[in-house]
């Protein structure tokens, strides 16, 4: 047995909880994971429930595909462009989710009025727009996210979040999803008061020594 196989059914089965939670629909969004061997990336087109192992392309820091036969998600340069610039990021999930592409979609931030936000920084932030799979969007998501955030808003297009893990990265989309459809509700009852800086300190570190990023109070 090839000793990747076990990177690349966290992978698949990951693929399948992206449409159970609603993340994506049909074959959107992607994913990926640093391995010794090179990036393991989502193939383009191929529906989640369909996903195999031997489906996912292996691929060099430079794109060059090293295996696989199917052709990899057409985000592989925001991808790599991660793992370029963030030595620190082991997982890449890139996602269409309702409420977060619908802020996205009007060009807006999510500001922190959820304490949930502090599971990616102190906001959510955008990264400009710029057409899906080209370098200059990789180059926006990456310069956004800097080394200061978990997940940014991709304007009018989705999430991408980042992690020490994809589970990591997932969960961290995941809650970029709830604070959105939360912070998306508030906002019908009026205008809430964001957190303060100090408060939001104080979860982020809250969520650093909890180890995910999903539920620190659990």
């Amino acid at each position: 047995m090839r000793d990747d196989q076990e990177p690349r059914r966290r992978l698949v089965a990951l693929g399948r909880r992206l449409l159970e939670e609603r993340l994506v629909s049909g074959t959107g969004g992607n994913l990926s994971m640093r391995t010794p061997s090179g990036v393991l990336i989502t193939p383009s087109g191929v529906p989640y429930q369909e996903m195999a192992p031997g489906d996912l392309a292996l691929l060099a820091p430079d794109g060059e595909r090293l295996e696989g036969a199917r052709r990899p998600s057409s985000e592989t340069p925001m991808h790599l462009e991660v793992y370029r610039r963030r030595p620190d990021v082991g997982g890449v999930v890139h996602t269409h989710s309702r409420y977060a592409s619908a802020f996205a979609t009007a060009g807006r931030e999510i500001p922190p009025f959820h304490y949930m936000v502090a599971a990616v920084g102190d906001r959510v932030p955008l990264a400009p727009y710029a057409t899906f799979g080209t370098a200059e969007l990789a180059a926006s998501a990456v310069e956004t996210l800097a080394d200061r955030y978990g997940a940014v808003l991709l304007e009018r297009h989705g999430v991408l979040a980042v992690g020490a893990t994809p589970e990591e990265a997932f969960d961290r989309a995941l809650a970029v999803e709830h604070v959105a459809e939360v912070s998306f509700l508030a906002l019908q009852l009026g205008f809430p008061e964001p957190l303060p800086p100090e408060e939001l300190e104080r979860l982020r570190e809250r969520f650093e020594g909890y180890g995910r990023t999903q539920h620190p109070e659990s």
